[in-house]
């Protein structure tokens, strides 16, 4: 069976992104979330989440 990996790109989403990440790894594993430089807590809230993939930027870049 093939797999398939999700990329979640969030930007300033600390008040949503803990609810939306929930909801699709109900659907899938393997998910990658590409935070472009919060400014929010976003990069906390997914520090927190140790056990799924983060890419962080230092800066937005758009």
């Amino acid at each position: 069976m093939p797999r398939f990996l999700t990329a979640l790109p969030v930007y300033n989403e600390a008040a949503h992104v803990t609810g939306v990440l929930d909801e699709v790894l109900r659907f899938t594993p393997d998910v990658l979330v590409v935070d472009d430089g919060s400014t929010d807590g976003t990069s906390a809230l997914l520090a927190a989440r140790a056990a799924r993939s983060t890419a962080t930027a230092s800066t937005s870049r758009g």
